[in-house]
């Protein structure tokens, strides 16, 4: 895994299981997400929030 530190930055650390819950490794993202940029939009959610949107997008873009 030492590619990854090229590309990817560790932004939470692993965290061990509590009260029947399952222990959650650590928490990579894109290498500009460091100081938290750019912000995460409050309006996706899930992945599908961002097709959906990128889908309807593009719709609106060429039906128009």
């Amino acid at each position: 895994m030492g590619k990854m530190k090229d590309f990817a930055v560790q932004v939470e650390e692993a965290r061990e299981g509590q009260d029947g819950k399952p222990s959650v490794g650590p928490i990579y993202r894109n290498l500009l997400s460091k100081n938290e940029f750019p912000l995460p939009d409050p309006d996706m959610a899930t992945t599908w929030d961002i097709f959906s949107l990128t889908s309807l997008s593009k719709l609106l873009q060429y039906n128009g």
